[in-house]
């Protein structure tokens, strides 16, 4: 019973790592590289002393 148990969770893990890996698509990739671009962005102004 616990082998089986086992097998069904690794079965499910493996099932959702190819599910995750399969679903990268362009337009995701894109927006979370603008995301960070926009979030790590550093003005000259913004470390500028005043």
């Amino acid at each position: 019973m616990r082998k089986l148990l086992i097998l069904i969770g690794c079965s499910v893990g493996i099932l959702f790592l190819l599910a995750a890996c399969e679903n990268r698509e362009e337009s995701e990739i894109q927006l979370g590289k603008k995301f960070i671009n926009e979030l790590y962005n550093v003005n000259e102004e913004s470390i500028a002393p005043k």
